[in-house]
């Protein structure tokens, strides 16, 4: 868990959210995994919930930058490369 949340918090290329290729997909599959921890152990769920925020908080913030339709379909339907 700390580590989740010191890698989303780094502002280089080193951040686990642009170390992929796809951001959004990244973000996602972190706040899915996030919420299955969350479920399994009652006293991590209001830790998930503070990361998933920070994650929810990032990739909104690189959503804003996206320029098209097509653009946004990549990011959430084609795969990584």
């Amino acid at each position: 868990m700390d580590y989740i949340d010191k890698k989303i918090i780094v502002p280089s290329k080193f951040n686990i959210l642009v170390s992929n290729f796809n951001v959004v997909k990244t973000g996602c599959l972190l706040i899915e995994v996030l919420a299955l921890v969350g479920q399994k152990f009652e006293q991590l769920k209001v830790r998930c919930d503070t990361i998933r925020e920070k994650i929810e908080d990032y990739v909104s913030k690189y959503m804003e930058q996206v320029n098209g339709e097509s653009e946004m379909r990549y990011l959430l339907l084609e795969k990584d490369i």
